[in-house]
C-alpha cells in the first residue's frame, strides 16, 4: 500500500503507523482520515499484526486535530461528511480487537485528542500538551 498523509509500517508483530504531516502539526483531513481507515482495515485482517502503534512524524505534534485550512470555504455538509469520518475513525480505533498504543509526542488537540482517547492506551513524552 502506498500513503501520502502517512507512514505505515509492519515488523514482529507490531503495525505502526506515523501521521505524517508535521508541517501542518499532523492535522486531519479527509485524505489522512481516509488512509486512516485503510491502514486500519488491513491491520484488522492482518493476524501477524498483535498490536498497533499510532503516532505523529515530528516533534511537535501527535495531531493538532482538524485541518482548518482544508475546512475553509466547506459547505455545511462537507464538513458533516468529515466530522462522520472522524468519528468512523475513533469508532474504528475503539473496535479493533488488537491494542492500540498512541505514543503522544508535543501537541494532542481537538480532534487529536479525541484520536488518541480512542486508542487502548496513552503514552504522553514529556513535551506533550493535550486539550
Amino acid at each position: 500500500m502506498d500513503f501520502k498523509f502517512i507512514v505505515y509500517e509492519k515488523s514482529e508483530g507490531i503495525a505502526t503507523i506515523t501521521l505524517n504531516r508535521p508541517e501542518a502539526l499532523n492535522a486531519f483531513s479527509k485524505e489522512v482520515v481516509s488512509e486512516l481507515l485503510q491502514a486500519l482495515e488491513d491491520i484488522r485482517s492482518d493476524e501477524s499484526v498483535r498490536v498497533v502503534i499510532l503516532t505523529g512524524a515530528g516533534e511537535k505534534a501527535f495531531s493538532a486535530g482538524a485541518d482548518i485550512k482544508a475546512m475553509i470555504g466547506m459547505n455545511s455538509l462537507k464538513a458533516r461528511e468529515l466530522s462522520l469520518m472522524g468519528e468512523k475513525l475513533c469508532l474504528a480505533l475503539e473496535n479493533l480487537e488488537k491494542p492500540v498504543i498512541a505514543a503522544l509526542n508535543g501537541y494532542a488537540l481537538g480532534g487529536g485528542l479525541e484520536v488518541a482517547m480512542s486508542c487502548d492506551l496513552r503514552i504522553a513524552s514529556e513535551n506533550s500538551r493535550m486539550g
